[in-house]
């Protein structure tokens, strides 16, 4: 008897210590920003560039955590996320609650899902589901399995015998195959990588270590807002803040994140700002003290873009770092280490 009591409390013991652990790393997820927040592939990295406020982006911890709980690899992420604001824009009033249109995926009826917690599970279960098919068949192209998800993991088997390598036209024949064999006119969205897509920005890291380089190397500093709405320190209104602000002291030298051209900037917003822009990103370091940077001037990644100041709408010395491309906000916080910056 004394035997049976121990060789329970020894397997409660093993519960409890996994229950924990699942607990730990979850929370973990839910507040890192290590860069495996990036979607990847081998040319490069995917930007989300979802519009400015898309309810999307409160979901985006949810999504991760979730991707977690399912061992689904965490660069798909920003993947997932061009997905749901396609499906539904985040918008769970509008769409009974299946934010991620998962619901036909369980069975091939509609109405199985009526909130956002049960839509991004199945969702997330789906995607990973034809990830693992898409292994099983060696298809590499992630647009294979993008399109996929609209039209069934019946499209992967069709894709690997065309070569699996996406294609409007392979997506066009699966879609009249379709239409020919059951009678399903109207069968899926065609041009549904093209839609998922426009909300993602492939950046090549070829030669580069990777794609941004945190812009106050050489101490700690507070980050003090992240990217997001927030109510801004000196009018008290609320307004949605399109980049990082990390607090140090005045004179803290400020390092360039990536290679560009500068342009200089002094007004009475950013007070003495300093641009670099490469290609279609553009990074702005706003409210510095002083740069000896000219307009027009190459800089490397790594390079003194000057020092931190309190110019400009500013309450206190600080960087406020923003990234945009093509010309839209984007959040540049995963790019970085948590070893990087105090909250």
């Amino acid at each position: 008897m004394k035997k049976w009591a121990i060789g329970a409390a020894f397997i409660s013991l093993i519960f409890v210590f996994l229950a924990l652990l699942v607990l730990f790393l979850s929370i973990h997820f839910l507040v890192s920003n290590e860069p495996s927040f990036m979607a990847t592939q081998a040319t490069g990295e995917y930007l989300l560039l979802l519009p400015e406020g898309s309810p999307v982006y409160l979901y985006m911890r949810a999504v991760g955590r979730e991707m977690l709980l399912q061992v689904v690899p965490a660069k798909y992420l920003n993947i997932l996320l061009a997905i749901m604001q396609q499906e539904s824009g985040g918008n769970a009033e509008a769409t009974g609650g299946d934010i991620m249109q998962a619901s036909e995926s369980i069975d091939g009826n509609l109405g199985n899902i009526t909130s956002a917690e049960e839509s991004i599970k199945q969702g997330v279960s789906y995607f990973g589901h034809l990830i693992e098919i898409a292994q099983e068949l060696n298809i590499q192209d992630i647009r294979v399995i993008v399109q996929s998800y609209n039209y069934g993991a019946g499209f992967l088997a069709f894709a690997k015998e065309h070569g699996g390598v996406y294609s409007e036209e392979i997506s066009n024949s699966f879609r009249q195959k379709m239409q020919d064999e059951y009678d399903w006119y109207g069968y899926g969205d065609p041009d549904y990588v093209a839609h998922v897509f426009r909300y993602l920005n492939v950046v090549s890291t070829e030669g580069r270590a990777g794609v941004f380089r945190f812009p106050i190397p050489t101490t700690r500093p507070y980050l003090s807002y992240g990217f997001g709405s927030r109510i801004h320190p000196l009018f008290g209104s609320e307004d949605f803040h399109k980049g990082l602000d990390f607090l140090a002291k005045e004179g803290t030298p400020i390092y360039s994140s990536i290679e560009g051209e500068v342009s200089v900037v002094r007004n009475e917003s950013m007070g003495l700002c300093v641009i670099t822009r490469l290609e279609n990103i553009s990074v702005y370091y706003m409210h510095l003290s002083a740069t000896n940077l000219e307009e027009g001037e190459l800089v490397q990644a790594g390079t003194i873009i000057g020092l931190m100041g309190n110019t400009g709408y500013s309450t206190e010395s600080h960087l406020h770092f923003q990234v945009e491309i093509d010309g839209t906000p984007i959040d540049p916080l995963p790019f970085f280490s948590l070893d990087d910056y105090d909250r």
